[in-house]
């Protein structure tokens, strides 16, 4: 049961099953079969942004029939996808809603916006056929406001 905080706003997805809370100044930006994006404005050319979707499995990783680290996998070849980055400023190993996940925080400047860009990024494994993403991006000078609000999204997480 998801205690009620009068700070954040409930959201649920039944496309995707998965309910989420974040704070009240943020929307639902967009909404598709496999997943949804969430923002709020702050001002900056580049706002802060989370996407919450269910990561088709590539036939690499499909393959590994019964594998219990399809989501480390997964983050390693996502991490491959983006710009060249600096070190990974964090890797964390946890449990969202009893699933195993993976969290990477790196630093990359982006060629479209010409702006540092923090990428918070989470791969869910909720069993052995279903992988979940979480993407949250933002200006990394406004990095340590958003990160704690990624970080309490993603605990936030329950599948439904």
């Amino acid at each position: 049961m998801l205690n009620f905080n009068p700070s954040t706003k409930h959201y649920y997805s039944p496309e995707i099953g998965v309910s989420i809370e974040l704070p009240t100044n943020w929307q639902e930006c967009d909404r598709y079969s496999q997943g949804v994006m969430y923002g709020c404005q702050n001002g900056d050319r580049y706002p802060p942004k989370l996407l919450v979707q269910i990561v088709p499995l590539p036939p690499s990783i499909s393959r590994e029939a019964g594998s219990p680290n399809r989501y480390d996998t997964l983050a390693k070849k996502l991490l491959k996808l983006q710009p060249p980055s600096r070190p990974i400023r964090d890797r964390q190993y946890l449990e969202i809603d009893s699933c195993r996940a993976r969290i990477d925080t790196v630093t990359f400047d982006d060629p479209e916006f010409h702006v540092s860009v923090t990428h918070y990024q989470v791969c869910i494994q909720r069993d052995n056929l279903l992988l979940y993403g979480v993407i949250g991006m933002v200006e990394t000078r406004s990095a340590s406001t958003y990160l704690p609000i990624f970080a309490a999204a993603t605990q936030s997480i329950r599948f439904i």
